[in-house]
């Protein structure tokens, strides 16, 4: 969600096809199907500290029994 955020300023509003064609009747996304999918995770602009919040708290804090020995 929060790199989502940062980059959709940036982000192609549509894109046409995300796939190339179909060689044995794979499912494609085309179409409004694929601009669905670049939208996937954009949140109200109000919810994006609550999920910074929830980030923040599931995140492990680095300390010497998850970081390489000497790099703290």
């Amino acid at each position: 969600m929060l790199l989502n955020h940062l980059l959709k300023g940036i982000r192609c509003e549509t894109v046409g096809d995300l796939h190339g064609g179909s060689r044995h009747g794979e499912l494609r996304l085309t179409g409004w199907a694929a601009d669905q999918w670049l939208k996937r995770l954009d949140v109200d602009e109000q919810e994006i500290p609550a999920w910074r919040t929830k980030l923040l708290d599931q995140e492990p804090r680095l300390d010497d029994t998850n970081s390489l020995p000497g790099r703290l």
